[in-house]
């Protein structure tokens, strides 16, 4: 099982969430990795968090990498993980489901509840980093949980277009303007 991370490596994007939920759920899937994608000057500090954990050999740091690759890493991983404190909409959760790739994320980070529907393309959960670990944990161990959300994401995120985008921003403006 591969779980990835694609973002800017800062302090506020978490990512040693997702390096925790690696290191508490290795006795438990010995095969388990954790790909990091991006890059930023929080990395040293990751790396060390990964040394401290002892997990080295199971965390890859891509860093930056092409939209090919990028989407490839996605396609192989069986869960995103978006551990931000705040994030905006979170267009690699698209890129993500994009590959049938649900994604666990906190649902105070705010925009994810807006790409993500709960327990239907994703997991959205309250709390710190053990209620992460255990999100992550429940895609790896639920099987039919996670083939159901795979099943359900590259529909979802199919909405987002641009072509969606503008009938949505058509019927908001008719609507805003009828109301006057």
């Amino acid at each position: 099982p591969l779980l990835v991370v694609v973002g800017r490596l800062v302090p506020q994007k978490r990512v040693e969430f997702a390096i925790d939920a690696l290191a508490a759920l290795s006795g438990e899937f010995p095969e388990l990795r954790l790909t990091i994608v991006g890059s930023g000057w929080w990395e040293p500090q990751l790396r060390d968090h990964v040394e401290q954990l002892g997990v080295t050999d199971r965390v890859e740091f891509t860093g930056f990498v092409s939209e090919h690759e990028k989407h490839e890493i996605l396609a192989r991983a069986w869960v995103h993980l978006l551990p931000s404190l705040k994030e905006g909409w979170g267009l690699v959760v698209v890129e993500a489901g994009v590959h049938a790739t649900p994604t666990v994320a906190f649902h105070e980070a705010g925009g994810p509840t807006n790409s993500i529907q709960d327990e239907r393309t994703g997991l959205l959960v309250h709390g710190g980093s053990a209620e992460f670990t255990a999100g992550v944990r429940r895609l790896l161990v639920e099987d039919d949980l996670r083939a159901r959300l795979s099943a359900d994401v590259p529909g979802w995120v199919a909405k987002f277009s641009w072509a969606e985008t503008v009938t949505a921003w058509e019927e908001a403006l008719y609507r805003a303007t009828s109301l006057r």
